[in-house]
């Protein structure tokens, strides 16, 4: 009896042991460390009744999307499961800049409210200019302005480790550059909004 006592209390410490790892492993993975893209006060739920693979998923997502944005200048897209948020530069930053309108703002925090909703998708924020003025910098504007998106939804509870960003500078044009409207059109930031990989 001693001896099978001795194998329980031994099998136990293994187990705790081996919960200990894990809890390390995602506390070293997990959004705590992920600076400076911390989430704060997440207000994610934790539901899951459906994968966010399903049609029903994405359809109920781009359903909120479009009426939280409706009013606003930001344009929904749809491509079979991927969803994209175009935001045009009138409506988000001033021009040369990084800072985000306060009215930006505001509809930042429906996206998040939306992406709070829906968690099992991945966040992909890009930042484009148009290609006048400086190449570097442009390459660097875009950059941070995708990281100031990025960094507004995660300060509104969104997990960071859903969420990425780059620039892509003038490299990626929407429309001709030759023209004022077009250059407006390829100043933007886009989220594109996905399924995890399998």
């Amino acid at each position: 009896m001693k001896q099978l006592q001795g194998f329980v209390q031994v099998g136990g410490a293994i187990i705790f042991l081996g919960i200990g790892l894990v809890g390390c492993q995602k506390l070293v993975d997990g959004d705590w460390l992920k600076e400076p893209l911390t989430s704060q006060n997440t207000m994610e739920k934790t539901d899951q009744s459906y994968s966010a693979n399903s049609t029903f998923y994405i359809d109920r997502q781009e359903e909120s999307f479009r009426q939280a944005l409706g009013k606003t200048k930001v344009s929904v897209t749809r491509e079979l499961d991927h969803l994209m948020l175009v935001m045009p530069e009138d409506a988000s930053f001033a021009v040369n800049s990084a800072h985000i309108r306060d009215e930006f703002g505001k509809v930042l925090d429906a996206i998040a409210d939306v992406l709070a909703e829906f968690n099992q998708n991945t966040v992909e924020i890009v930042g484009h200019t148009d290609n006048t003025g400086d190449y570097q910098f442009n390459q660097r504007l875009s950059r941070e302005r995708a990281r100031e998106v990025a960094y507004h939804l995660t300060q509104r509870g969104i997990r960071s480790s859903r969420v990425t960003f780059y620039g892509m500078g003038p490299d990626n044009p929407i429309a001709s550059n030759d023209t004022l409207s077009g250059r407006m059109m390829n100043r933007r930031v886009e989220i594109n909004i996905k399924p995890p990989s399998p």
